[in-house]
């Protein structure tokens, strides 16, 4: 399989992983897969042989033109993937108090009413495309609703972190990688936007947390934006494996 089949499937994978005892290589990645969960516990909790450096190596560099639109954004900052000790460490702080056992725990009723309208939405269809339907939107409802977004600004968030990977990851024309530097941008000014707004008013969410942590000086709020992309992306796929 080629790297790009992967991208656009990799559930057979993961799939086969799990099936499988040990760690599993992907030659598409040039990686080894951890799939179980006592394994992964294990990898995070032992950074001196398990290194994060260089774990968002892109397969793929933005044309000049797509650049040029990202330069209208603001990056340039290390996150919690790539990080590694103190750094990790500082970076994944707010994140660890924002997504608390005690925090998921009380977004629980909201998950439920989330997934009991989207199954209700299209229940009596008899057949459904499943990512579309539950396996995209269940997720980015949720991560929005931790984070502290809007339900409305949730969608685009969501599509500006995924566009950061789908940049770097996935073949693209020079007119797909605009349009995707585009959403990335629209993302970056929204989340500043919500990192100003919490300095001001602070509430009982991540946003608040990271911007407690690591943009106390209202000069280091665009930072916000370029660190909170990564992860969100990354979880939005999760009830499809």
């Amino acid at each position: 399989m080629d790297p790009q089949g992967f991208y656009r499937d990799p559930y057979p994978v993961y799939t086969e992983a799990r099936r499988t005892q040990g760690l599993t290589f992907v030659p598409e990645l040039d990686a080894w897969l951890v799939s179980r969960r006592e394994d992964v516990r294990e990898v995070l909790g032992n950074p001196e042989q398990f290194s994060s450096a260089g774990a968002l190596r892109p397969d793929y560099l933005p044309s000049k033109a797509a650049l040029s639109v990202l330069s209208q954004g603001f990056g340039g900052v290390r996150t919690v993937l790539g990080a590694e000790g103190d750094a990790h460490r500082r970076l994944r702080r707010p994140l660890s108090r924002g997504l608390s056992s005690a925090k998921v725990a009380a977004a629980l009723p909201f998950v439920t009413e989330r997934a009991e309208a989207l199954i209700g939405s299209f229940a009596g269809d008899g057949q459904v495309e499943w990512m579309d339907a539950y396996a995209r939107p269940l997720p980015a409802a949720v991560i929005g609703h931790l984070v502290g977004l809007d339900p409305a600004d949730a969608p685009g968030a969501i599509r500006g972190a995924q566009g950061a990977e789908r940049l770097v990851f996935t073949e693209l024309t020079e007119t797909e990688q605009v349009e995707v530097a585009e959403e990335i941008v629209d993302m970056q000014r929204l989340l500043d936007g919500y990192a100003r707004a919490r300095r001001r008013a602070p509430r009982d969410d991540l946003f608040t947390e990271m911007v407690r942590d690591l943009a106390p000086d209202p000069t280091t709020s665009r930072s916000i934006s370029a660190r909170r992309s990564c992860p969100m992306s990354r979880t939005c796929c999760w009830p499809a494996t």
